[in-house]
């Protein structure tokens, strides 16, 4: 099927089936520029959504690193309990703070972010 039908079939069937793919990516500065600046390739093949906090359980990755120990996360793997809300969240000051590139403007960017709703507790 092509690239379109294969978007139109995602969005007309339930969130997650079995012939859908899902990529998640962090809530971070770095990734929602590069998101923004390629959003008119990427939403031709993509439905991009954002997953709020409370979703999360849903996201494989995630759920598996809730499983280890905080002794563990901390001591052997030198990671941080709260890293997701170091790194998977990303606020306005933040994004007021970005400059224009070659690939996405700072307007284009607050343009995008300001339509998310709830952005503080997307992940």
């Amino acid at each position: 099927p092509s690239a379109a039908s294969k978007k139109k079939k995602r969005k007309d069937s339930t969130y997650l089936t079995s012939d859908a793919a899902v990529v998640y990516l962090p809530f971070s500065s770095h990734c929602f520029r590069q998101v923004v600046a390629c959003y008119e390739n990427l939403s031709k093949f993509y439905t991009i959504s954002f997953l709020k906090k409370e979703d999360l359980d849903e996201h494989t990755l995630w759920k598996a690193t809730n499983t280890i120990s905080p002794s563990s996360m901390q001591v052997w793997l030198a990671k941080s309990i709260d890293q997701e809300e170091k790194y998977c969240k990303l606020d306005y000051s933040e994004i007021r703070g970005f400059s224009d590139d070659e690939f996405a403007t700072r307007e284009d960017i607050i343009n995008i972010f300001n339509r998310i709703a709830e952005p503080d507790e997307v992940r």
